[in-house]
């Protein structure tokens, strides 16, 4: 991640608490819904902090590769366990038994990183684009004279 969209969005919550005081100044806004909007940025700036926090933090490399190993050492000492009570059906049991911890484990690799382009991802840039068209909409009803907040 560039060190300049680490700042952007800091940046940008700055830049409407700049605007949020000029329109409270302007009369255009009282201090009570100035204070709310700025408690609403605030929360939308920890969100972002907590995402990217979520984003930066890696699965430690010996914990990934050791929860592997003793993935694989598990599925192949099940048969020796269980072939007393399954006898012939130890193979479609060992089976069913490893697609069920491969598979818990490709889940788990899967939202190790849940932000991106992939189609399991969480959709950011969805949720950005909706909080900016609602957050203009809010705007240009309040102030329908303003032409940078013109909804055509």
């Amino acid at each position: 991640q560039d060190e300049n969209e680490k700042d952007l969005v800091p940046m940008v919550a700055a830049k409407i608490g700049v605007i949020l005081a000029k329109c409270t100044e302007q009369g255009r806004t009282d201090d009570v819904q100035m204070m709310q909007m700025d408690r609403n940025i605030g929360g939308l700036v920890i969100s972002w902090a907590s995402a990217m926090k979520i984003r930066t933090t890696p699965m430690p490399f010996p914990y990934v590769q050791m929860l592997n190993v003793l993935l694989v050492v598990f599925v192949y000492t099940v048969p020796i366990i269980i072939v007393h009570w399954f006898l012939w059906a130890t193979p479609l049991v060992t089976m069913g038994v490893a697609m069920c911890f491969f598979g818990i484990n490709a889940i788990g690799v899967e939202i190790e990183e849940p932000f991106g382009e992939d189609a399991n991802d969480f959709d950011l840039m969805g949720v950005e684009n909706v909080i900016f068209n609602e957050t203009r909409t809010m705007a240009a009803l309040r102030d329908p004279e303003d032409k940078d907040l013109s909804l055509s």
